[in-house]
């Protein structure tokens, strides 16, 4: 029932905050690089995290250094969507965030498993800077790929959809509220973001904050599952899972710097553009 509530709360919430963003002109506008038909309020991300971390503040026990970090990145995220934020100071609080997952939160990559079959790689002294690195990367690089209705929701229902499901192969339950709530929270947004015979277009989008938010909460839960006494999988299988996103930003910024453009500048040359 509480996942279910979940879902219906977000699903009941989104029509009500699309109407006021209207009204307060809080809008994506179609531009040369956005081809979307008409404005669409981008807050679908700050909806499904309000929502989600009310029901963990009742029923869940994420630590504070995950409150803390998904906050920050919401605040940013809302504010840059609003009034685009400056790319240094942007990509600085993705570190902050990042330091506190990684040190307040203790979400530290110390072992990258067999990677190469001559035994396991532990990383010590660089697990830290190694790990604030990961989260960054993949908080941008979720970011990245979220560019087509139902691209970047629908993904990371995937990627957590696995994670959840070898957490649930190991009959341990320490997270496994945690998940199902965030997917649940997750599906009510993409009932309204993924196109269907049902929906034409997107009535409402992700944002920044929701997809750096999702890119946070992947590399939260990659981590924790992977490392120390809750591990329920192997690091490796964890770079399968999210792959895409990952290949898609590497290829993006070796592109655009080869070309002489800014690394972090907006194009049309993503996976899903081709």
């Amino acid at each position: 029932m509480v996942i279910i509530s979940a879902f219906i709360v977000v699903l009941g919430f989104i029509p009500l905050i699309c109407k006021l963003a209207d009204r307060a002109g809080f809008v994506d506008i179609p531009d040369g690089r956005k081809q979307h038909d008409t404005a669409v309020p981008p807050l679908g991300g700050a909806i499904i995290f309000t929502t989600f971390l009310t029901y963990m503040m009742i029923f869940g026990s994420l630590p504070w250094a995950v409150f803390g970090a998904l906050a920050l990145i919401l605040v940013l995220g809302i504010v840059d969507d609003a009034w685009e934020v400056n790319a240094t100071i942007k990509f600085l609080l993705h570190f902050l965030a990042a330091f506190l997952l990684v040190i307040g939160g203790g979400a530290q990559i110390q072992s990258l498993g067999n990677l190469l079959g001559f035994g396991d790689i532990h990383l010590v002294w660089l697990a830290i800077p190694f790990s604030v690195a990961c989260v960054v990367y993949i908080q941008n690089a979720v970011n990245m790929m979220d560019g087509v209705d139902g691209l970047a929701g629908g993904y990371c229902f995937i990627v957590f959809a696995w994670l959840l499901l070898a957490e649930v192969m190991t009959f341990d339950n320490v997270l496994n509220l945690q998940i199902p709530i965030l997917m649940a929270c997750l599906g009510g947004f993409l009932a309204y973001n993924m196109r269907s015979p049902l929906l034409k277009n997107a009535k409402i989008f992700l944002g920044d904050a929701g997809s750096m938010a999702l890119g946070l909460m992947i590399a939260w839960y990659a981590i924790t599952l992977t490392q120390g006494e809750y591990a329920v999988m192997k690091p490796v299988s964890v770079a399968w899972i999210i792959a895409l996103p990952i290949f898609d930003s590497l290829a993006l910024l070796v592109a655009r710097i080869r070309s002489g453009h800014p690394p972090f500048k907006p194009d049309r040359r993503h996976f899903h553009h081709h």
